[in-house]
């Protein structure tokens, strides 16, 4: 009679141990979901967008960077890059690819002071918050019949740019992005 209650103890013991494995499993699963959900919705996902009418369908050189994720960004740097050499903005290369232009540009700006010419509109990005599904303009120039030369001359150079930023989410995962879109897990942003 000992050796059939000790089956059942055996059989019973056998089947807690089965449901505590089962139990720990989805628990597992649970929590592995949460967490994947948890990063889902704080996934920042930048890219650098470019183009030369504003929203009030005028002609203005705009250049951005987007947050198309859901979380913000923490962007730790942003490189601009023109014929070989890197810059943490854009006015750089403004002075490398339009100095003449740009310069005579300046000059009427100061001549016509009563006048209202456009003027350079920059915002600074390295050490910036992105909020999700939102963009940050960091180069503006609108154009006017007096900087039409330059104006023409900066919608040209914009193609030949490249974009690249390094950028974390709000739970320390780090990421590389280009101006083509491609992202690349870093371990850090240096």
């Amino acid at each position: 009679m000992k050796s059939r209650q000790d089956k059942i103890n055996f059989v019973i013991a056998f089947c807690a141990v089965l449901i505590s494995a089962a139990s720990f499993y989805a628990t597992y699963l649970q929590a592995d979901s949460a967490e994947k959900q948890v990063k889902a919705m704080t996934f920042p996902l930048l890219y650098f967008d470019h183009g030369n009418i504003n929203e009030k369908d005028e002609k203005e050189v705009i250049l951005s960077v987007v947050n198309a994720g859901i979380g913000p960004a923490m962007i730790k740097s942003v490189t601009v890059a023109y014929q070989g050499k890197k810059y943490s903005h854009f006015y750089p290369i403004l002075e490398r690819c339009c100095s003449e232009k740009l310069l005579s540009y300046i000059e009427l700006m100061k001549a016509q002071a009563v006048r209202e010419l456009p003027q350079f509109s920059t915002s600074p990005v390295n050490n910036s918050v992105l909020a999700g599904q939102s963009t940050l303009d960091f180069f503006r120039f609108k154009y006017h019949p007096e900087n039409e030369q330059l104006w023409e001359q900066i919608n040209e150079v914009r193609f030949n740019v490249k974009y690249s930023a390094c950028y974390c989410s709000m739970l320390g995962d780090c990421f590389e992005t280009s101006e083509r879109h491609q992202l690349k897990p870093v371990a850090s942003c240096q």
